[in-house]
């Protein structure tokens, strides 16, 4: 009875989203957008059980496209028997979908948590969107290089963690990528490879230090500068609606925004939320199983599908705001943080740096976990060692899992 109901309740979610701006302008997104995805929302163990969402994500970000292919399914529990009954809500929203999902014995609470959600991303992205006229980022990339313009709280706090990720990584998370975004985004459309000069025309206009923010006003230096938070948004939404829901009364719940997650409590007294982490050279399969606890946020970067092909050559969807070029060490690239926020831009810088520099990066934020499968076969699979009782491999790979070692000073 419960497979029938969840099939019946996810026909509407599989219907494709109407056209916006957003789905129109995708190369496929930050991550050529945070991508196509497939979320599942899964019954640990019960293959019988699965439900695949086919999700398209838009552009945004350090991303031509998208990195973040929905590269998790939900996962309610660890056996057939005893396991918990999961409800959701899901709906289209910032160029992906939105899911809130709740134990059934919740499930009273579920209309108000989507409905408050609903509209707090609808708010959010009204800011945030690049494809919005009056949106405060659109705003500021038309004044670029001419004076500061007033932007809500919301954005002047995203701009102020845009900065943050940029000085910690370096400049490999910089939400000044617009340009170099655009230049491959219009290659792709003219199926030309953008010449050496124009990739270096691009770089030029990326600098995170030109992008100042001062109390509720923010201006890029430059003029020809634009921003794009698609590398960032979507985990800091998650963060401002799972605030909003648990002051709404909400105790266990998970949020899933386009593969950025974040959850609260659990799906019943006895287990945490569980979700599988994307094969990211098979999306009909997962490498893993990770388990979350109260309050963890999750997020994925990954060259899965999402690719621009230039004159018979593929090139990855995620760029180097540093070169103007697609990354292409990793494969994919899985963060676990505090919020989802972080999640969100540390899983994009870390692509961008690869194996060796994305560890260093993470000896500064002790409280990450990070699940790295670089960009060759047969897979490998890194884990840091704070991830070891959290993350189980399937047994195909459990001979591959290596540890990351991520110890200061080495």
């Amino acid at each position: 009875m419960y497979r029938k109901n969840m099939i019946s309740a996810t026909k509407s979610i599989l219907k494709t989203p109407e056209r916006s701006p957003e789905h129109e302008h995708t190369w496929h997104r930050r991550k050529i957008a945070k991508s196509w995805s497939i979320a599942r929302l899964l019954r640990y163990g019960c293959e019988a059980t699965r439900l695949a969402i086919r999700i398209r994500r838009a552009p945004g970000g350090c991303k031509i496209g998208a990195a973040c292919t929905a590269a998790a399914v939900i996962l309610a529990s660890a056996s057939c028997r005893h396991q918990p009954d999961i409800v959701h809500r899901t709906w289209p929203a910032m160029g992906t979908f939105a899911s809130i999902i709740v134990p059934a014995e919740d499930s009273s609470l579920l209309p108000g948590l989507a409905d408050e959600a609903r509209m707090t991303l609808e708010n959010l992205e009204s800011r945030f969107s690049v494809y919005r006229t009056d949106s405060d980022i659109s705003r500021i990339n038309a004044a670029a290089g001419e004076h500061p313009v007033p932007v809500a709280p919301e954005t002047a706090q995203l701009l102020e963690k845009c900065a943050f990720y940029s000085r910690k990584s370096d400049g490999a998370f910089d939400a000044t990528i617009g340009p170099a975004l655009a230049l491959w985004r219009e290659s792709s459309r003219k199926g030309t490879m953008p010449s050496p000069g124009e990739i270096r025309a691009a770089a030029a206009l990326v600098d995170y230090r030109l992008l100042t923010v001062e109390g509720n006003a923010a201006m890029l230096q430059k003029k020809g500068m634009s921003a794009d938070l698609g590398g960032i948004a979507k985990g800091f939404a998650v963060d401002v609606c799972l605030n909003r829901l648990q002051e709404s009364g909400a105790r266990n719940v998970m949020v899933d925004l386009g593969g950025n997650m974040r959850c609260l409590g659990s799906p019943d007294a006895s287990r945490q939320w569980l979700i599988g982490v994307r094969h990211p050279f098979d999306r009909s399969r997962i490498i893993g199983r990770l388990s979350l606890a109260s309050g963890a946020a999750v997020a994925t970067s990954g060259n899965y599908e999402r690719f621009v092909e230039i004159q018979g050559r593929k090139f990855g969807h995620i760029l180097d705001p540093r070169s103007g070029l697609p990354a292409d060490e990793m494969a994919s690239v899985t963060v676990t943080a505090r919020s989802a926020c972080e999640a969100d831009a540390l899983s994009t810088a870390i692509f961008v740096l690869g194996m060796e520099r994305g560890a260093r990066l993470l000896q500064q934020f002790r409280e990450c976990g990070a699940i790295l499968v670089p960009n060759r076969e047969p897979v490998e699979v890194w884990m840091t060692a704070d991830l070891q009782g959290a993350f189980a491999p399937e047994k195909e790979y459990s001979s591959s899992v290596r540890l990351l070692d991520t110890r200061p000073g080495l």
